[in-house]
């Protein structure tokens, strides 16, 4: 038989194995790293369940009665005519002292934190959403609980309002004569009567 031949027949072979241990390397690779992304997702999940069920008798000791847990509620809204619903689901609903409060629990590196936006969207919108009294999210990394108002355009316009009124106030304070000082008052307490129906 021909040296040649022999010789082309095992150059062939040759990389025809050294192809199918690449595509098998490449191959085993794009397992691994999905293998290892999916037991990372199952271990947080499961560490989030565990810290939410250890939630429970945090806030139990901090003197909440718990009232509800993984509560549905859904949010109707209306795109281009068309009504959606989203559904809402909060960790728990908890009262003390005769106010009703939500509370998210949150675990990990960045979602613990109301600077996170995911963190702080989910929070606007259950304050919009749902009745309470406020919301706390639970910092289950530190064992933290932060009570949570988010400021509507009406408070923010009211407190500017209120700071106009005060000003007016202030100067019909400091102004010496009567003939300046009755008519800034009087605008004073009109415009104060008038934005404070209007926050109502």
């Amino acid at each position: 038989m021909d040296v040649d031949y022999l010789t082309h027949i095992s150059l062939e072979r040759v990389l025809a194995g050294i192809i199918i241990i690449f595509l098998l390397v490449v191959a085993g690779r794009f397992w691994l790293k999905d293998f290892l992304r999916k037991r990372s997702v199952k271990k947080r999940f499961k560490r989030g369940a565990e810290l939410e069920d250890k939630a429970r008798s945090f806030l139990q000791k901090k003197g909440f009665k718990i009232i509800g847990y993984q509560e549905e509620f859904y949010h109707n809204y209306v795109v281009d005519g068309k009504k959606e619903t989203s559904k809402l689901i909060v960790d728990y609903i908890v009262k003390k002292k005769g106010k009703r409060y939500l509370v998210e629990v949150k675990s990990g590196n960045t979602a613990i934190s109301i600077k996170d936006a995911k963190t702080r969207r989910q929070i606007l919108e259950y304050d919009f959403v749902i009745e309470n009294d406020g919301i706390y999210l639970l910092d289950m990394e530190n064992k933290t609980l932060h009570l949570i108002k988010f400021i509507s355009k009406k408070q923010r316009n009211y407190f500017n309002n209120m700071k106009m009124i005060l000003l007016l106030a202030g100067i019909a304070v400091v102004v010496p004569y009567w003939s300046v000082k009755v008519p800034v008052l009087l605008v004073t307490g009109i415009a104060f009567y008038y934005f404070y129906r209007k926050s109502i």
